[in-house]
């Protein structure tokens, strides 16, 4: 508990300043370009990239930043292509950014750490609230077994996306995030 606890004060104390947010804000701007390249496969499933840009800004800015750039990115993409908005899909990228955040901030980056955290969001978010959202927009409980089978065939090509990403970020972030002088 004292590890989450460490990571919420680190997570507000970057917050505060403008060199994490401005690194948060170019973390947004390609989530809302990556947001530009989904591949839509139908009316309701589509494959996305913008879940790694996430990841890099939870990495980079912690939960908490990670969380705001999800929402913002979401509503940016809402209002660059607006089709149904639905908060539960806003509500979804501010926990990707605290499950990111929580699970990669100030962490060294590993295949289990990986793995273990992509379980969680694609288990929790993408086909259990995902799905929810789903049903209550379009009042059919059949995505969701369509969903299953997309996420399951999916998880090791994101999990290795993921880790890739991860691993660069682990790399270049001292240089990020080094302050001038």
């Amino acid at each position: 508990m004292n590890a989450y606890l460490l990571i919420c004060k680190e997570s507000l104390k970057a917050m505060r300043s403008v060199h994490a947010m401005v690194l948060c804000a170019v973390f947004v701007a390609l989530n809302v370009l990556l947001g530009s390249f989904t591949i839509e496969i139908g009316k309701i499933l589509e494959i996305s990239f913008t879940s790694l840009a996430a990841a890099a800004c939870s990495y980079c800015c912690g939960p908490f930043l990670g969380a705001i750039g999800g929402v913002a990115a979401d509503l940016i993409k809402f209002m660059m292509r607006p089709s149904i908005f639905f908060i539960g899909f806003t509500f979804n990228e501010l926990l990707l950014g605290l499950i990111y955040g929580f699970a990669f901030y100030h962490k060294p980056i590993t295949w289990k750490r990986v793995i273990i955290t992509r379980a969680i969001v694609t288990i929790v978010l993408n086909l259990i609230l995902t799905s929810l959202w789903l049903n209550m927009l379009y009042g059919s409980a059949l995505f969701a077994a369509i969903r299953v089978w997309k996420n399951i065939l999916l998880f090791p090509i994101e999990c290795f996306m993921l880790y890739t990403i991860l691993k660069t970020c682990e790399r270049v972030a001292p240089a990020l995030l080094r302050k001038k002088q």
